[in-house]
C-alpha cells in the first residue's frame, strides 16, 4: 500500500526501481525524454494528467493511485518556503514549548488552555530567549486582567 504522503515523483521513482528499470528505459516506454521523467522524479515539475494512463499501464500502479499522489505535488519554491518555515518553528518554537511543559507540570495541579497556548506562541518572538516560567505568569497574568 502506497504511503498517502507520497507525491506522484516518489511514487514513480519506486515502482520504476521495484521493476529494476532505469528512467532511459522508463521514459522509452513513456515516449518522452529521459530528462522529463528526471525532473517528476526530482519534483520538480508536475506529471501532466495526459500521461497518467500510459505511467498506470508501464510501472502497474493503479489510476487513482496516480491520481492521489499527484495531488500531493507542491510546486518547488512552495516547498522550499514550507521546509525554512518548519525548520524555523522548530529551532524557535520547541524552546519555549519546553518551557511551557515544565511549568505547567502535570502533578502541579495547573493547567494551561489552548488560548493562552496560542497567545504565548503567537507573541513568543517578542520574547526574551530563554523564557523564564515568572515570564510566562506575567504574560498570562496580565493577558487575563486585559480580557
Amino acid at each position: 500500500m502506497a504511503d498517502t504522503e507520497e507525491t506522484l515523483g516518489q511514487r514513480i521513482r519506486r515502482a520504476r526501481k521495484t521493476l529494476q528499470k532505469t528512467q532511459q528505459e522508463i521514459a522509452i516506454a513513456l515516449g518522452i525524454m529521459q530528462s522529463q521523467l528526471y525532473q517528476w522524479e526530482k519534483e520538480k515539475q508536475p506529471v501532466p494528467k495526459k500521461h497518467f494512463e500510459a505511467i498506470s499501464l508501464t510501472l502497474n500502479i493503479p489510476l487513482e493511485e496516480i491520481k492521489k499522489c499527484a495531488a500531493n505535488w507542491i510546486p518547488p519554491a512552495k516547498r522550499e518556503m514550507f521546509e525554512l518555515k518548519n525548520n524555523y518553528f522548530l529551532v524557535d518554537v520547541l524552546p519555549l514549548m519546553k518551557t511551557i511543559c515544565s511549568h505547567f507540570e502535570k502533578d502541579s495541579g495547573q493547567a494551561i488552555t489552548i488560548e493562552d497556548l496560542k497567545f504565548l506562541l503567537e507573541t513568543q518572538t517578542l520574547l526574551p530567549s530563554p523564557i523564564s516560567p515568572a515570564l510566562i505568569d506575567e504574560l498570562l497574568k496580565n493577558r487575563h486582567s486585559a480580557k
